[in-house]
């Protein structure tokens, strides 16, 4: 079934093209409008020039009556909901068109150097002001919520806040609020409506300036500010969808009477971007690990299988501020693909200092509707619990395989691909990014424990021999026989087997330093989201390990970010 997007404020702007670029994605659009001869008007321009998949319906953002009518319109229709994106916006104030664009101004100098000028021709009153908060913040805040049980039902829930730069805290000049808003782990609604409530009073006493609130469009930015917030909170709230907010850009619209630098085609890409972004792509490990070190001024070759996906999860990277990040495809099952990466990363930069080892799959078989209520810990896939799970996960001889290939296999051939390159850094650091699952307590053969865990004897040709043999067993049938987990054995035997050839690599190229991590039980794809961590706490461990200065450990294993027991 097509995806289905709801997008606000719709019949002109940016809010139309966002709709036109979903439609040319063969996403069904419901464009939504207050004037609903407008919006009519809007989606039979957009089938005239050939999307069809789109269908309009009356949206007040201020009206809880008429959102609830489009709710239930999509029930009726379409049963779920994949995207939102709230669009709609008003500026707030009243001004004078000639004098706005007889300024010239550039992004950010409405609330910047020609801040007195525009002052000077905007007028703000308490009911503009009001009615702005009502349609930027508190609307999307109520369509939101109304919209939830609907994108509950999809599998790739995807909310989109287009916000403005303006609502970024740094033209939040009351301090107080700026404190309110920033605070990320004690940021909550009652929070975010009391500041919006706090501003609206004081511009019913006349006490902005007295305030020290922004001196023009304040109301504005304090609600592209409070925007930004509930992002924050909302994404907090629902980790199984990826909810982000966006500046578009200073676009060619009617709320710039049409200045700005930017086309509407240009200004929506971003929205759609994110509206349109793969499964995994924002949330994985892989994905955050790229944006931490990123961030830490470390030019980063993000790679995936996908070539679609990556350049995506790329152009996302960069949406953020993070250009020194650059894509090449990778499949580690295949010999060509590796090479062409070593090829790429010699030419371009002569030389590698940290390679990630995240790739990893984790297939089985799953005999549930709902893989989502699976306890998945390491207690129920390996310990006292384990039963529970055996008849809702099964394992096939293909299944397994392509785990250990990729795992492992693939994951050593990468690393002997790359190592010429390592050599030439002065700071070599190999990451191999593995779970608590690998850790040798839970290899239940007893004669695979002893190889695995016999640090002075391990090879690894004794590694790739333990491997073979479950594989051997798999295919046999003798999984349970030989004394092999009993739940997602491929899985465990891959991430033991990695932990053991972080061991062997690390005797072998002392100036490196090589360490295996455990990143927790992460909300991610792999385990259906059903885990405990954030991705951007999941990333923690193994950035720390790529960035750890020289005399550091080697050859160990990590849970999280505490040296742990293989």
């Amino acid at each position: 079934m097509k995806k289905i997007a709801v997008v606000t404020g719709a019949n002109k702007g940016i809010g139309l093209e966002i709709c036109r670029q979903l439609a040319s994605n063969a996403v069904i659009v419901v464009l939504t409008a207050r004037d609903e001869k407008r919006g009519v008007e809007a989606v039979e321009n957009l089938k005239v020039a050939g999307h069809s998949d789109v269908v309009f319906h009356q949206l007040d953002l201020m009206d809880t009556i008429s959102i609830a009518s489009l709710a239930e319109f999509i029930k009726t229709r379409f049963g779920k909901l994949d995207i939102l994106v709230n669009n709609a916006g008003v500026s707030g104030a009243t001004v004078d068109p000639e004098a706005f664009t007889s300024l010239n101004l550039k992004q950010g100098e409405v609330v910047g150097a020609k801040a007195h000028l525009v002052q000077k021709i905007v007028k703000q009153t308490y009911e503009t002001a009001e009615g702005c908060l009502r349609t930027n913040y508190y609307g999307p805040k109520q369509l939101t919520q109304a919209l939830i049980p609907l994108l509950q039902k999809s599998n790739a829930a995807r909310i989109v806040n287009v916000s403005s730069t303006l609502g970024q805290l740094k033209h939040v000049s009351n301090e107080r609020a700026k404190e309110e808003l920033s605070g990320v782990d004690g940021l909550t609604e009652e929070r975010v409506d009391k500041v919006v409530k706090g501003f609206l009073e004081d511009v019913e006493e006349d006490l902005l300036e007295a305030k020290g609130w922004p001196v023009t469009y304040s109301a504005y930015v304090v609600s592209k500010a409070a925007l930004n917030a509930y992002t924050r909170i909302l994404a907090k709230k629902l980790p199984n969808f990826c909810i982000n907010s966006v500046g578009p850009g200073f676009v060619k619209t009617d709320l710039t009477y049409n200045n700005g630098v930017y086309t509407v085609q240009e200004g929506a890409k971003c929205p759609v971007m994110l509206a349109l972004m793969p499964e995994g792509a924002d949330r994985g490990i892989g994905l955050e690990i790229c944006r931490q070190l990123a961030s830490n001024g470390i030019m980063v070759v993000l790679t995936c299988r996908d070539e679609k996906r990556g350049i995506e999860a790329v152009e996302s990277l960069k949406a953020f501020g993070l250009s020194s990040v650059v894509f090449h495809q990778l499949d580690v099952k295949d010999p060509a693909s590796i090479a062409s990466l070593a090829d790429f990363i010699r030419t371009q930069f002569g030389k590698l200092d940290i390679l990630v080892n995240n790739v990893g799959v984790f297939r089985v078989i799953v005999n549930t509707e709902d893989p989502t209520t699976l306890k998945l810990g390491d207690d129920y896939i390996a310990g006292a619990n384990s039963g529970l799970l055996k008849n809702l996960l099964k394992q096939m001889y293909e299944i397994a395989e392509n785990c250990v290939r990729t795992n492992y296999f693939g994951i050593k051939q990468v690393t002997e691909a790359l190592i010429p390159l390592l050599q030439v850094s002065n700071l070599a650091r190999i990451v191999n990014v593995s779970s608590s699952l690998g850790q040798l307590k839970l290899i239940s053969n007893e004669k695979a424990k002893k190889e695995l865990g016999d640090a002075d004897g391990l090879t690894e040709e004794k590694v790739d021999e333990v491997v073979k043999g479950f594989l051997e067993d798999v295919k046999e049938d003798w999984v349970e026989t030989k004394g092999w987990p009993i739940n997602v054995s491929a899985y465990i035997v891959s991430k033991a087997a990695l932990n053991a050839y972080t061991r062997v690599l690390a005797k072998k190229y002392p100036n490196f330093l090589i360490n295996a991590v455990n990143p927790g039980y992460v909300q991610t794809e792999l385990n259906y989201n059903t885990g405990v961590l954030t991705v951007e706490e999941g990333a923690k461990g193994p950035v720390m390990l790529a960035l750890m200065p020289d005399g550091g450990p080697s050859g160990l294993f990590f849970d999280r970010m505490e040296i742990s027991s293989f």
